[in-house]
């Protein structure tokens, strides 16, 4: 992703006082020290920031509705760059034309003629379960994720084992 639209994203979020996470190359940067098990970096902005693609931002948010409107403000201004996903109280920020339903395209194209399942429990999961054959969701999942799901089933175990029951 650009690093001048991150940069601007940063510069307006930060403020908020979201925890903000960035990877860039794989490695976690953050704006403070966290327990975190991984490698990661402490920095202050883009400018201070490894060199490097940047593949992905996280921003915490402290209810959904701070999420979905935080989600809806970066697409709405930065949406010719990036692609901005509600997850829970997350806000998931990827490179544009890149979503879990891409990645199902890209498995199509891949294997060919193959069933794909999918499960998700949260809005940034839409994609996925929208692209895949048979797809699966929980309870507590958000109502619209629970209204695209082909089913919704009690925990991951009995998804896995619906999509093992499945003729091919």
């Amino acid at each position: 992703m650009d690093r001048d639209v991150i940069d601007q994203i940063v510069k307006d979020v930060k403020p908020r006082g979201n925890r903000i996470s960035i990877d860039i190359d794989g490695v976690i940067n953050v704006f403070e020290e966290m327990d975190y098990p991984g490698e990661y970096n402490v920095i202050t902005g883009m400018a201070d920031a490894p060199q490097g693609m940047v593949h992905g931002v996280g921003i915490h948010c402290e209810t959904l509705e701070e999420a979905a409107a935080l989600t809806k403000e970066i697409n709405d201004k930065y949406g010719a760059y990036l692609n901005a996903f509600q997850n829970v109280i997350e806000v998931d920020i990827a490179p544009k034309g890149t979503s879990k339903g891409e990645a199902v395209d890209v498995i199509r194209k891949h294997f060919g003629d193959c069933k794909i399942y999918g499960i998700g429990d949260s809005l940034n999961d839409l994609p996925l379960l929208l692209a895949s054959d048979v797809s699966y969701t929980f309870p507590y999942a958000p109502k619209e994720v629970q209204e695209k799901a082909t089913k919704v089933v009690p925990t991951i175990v009995d998804a896995l084992e619906d999509s093992m029951r499945d003729e091919i």
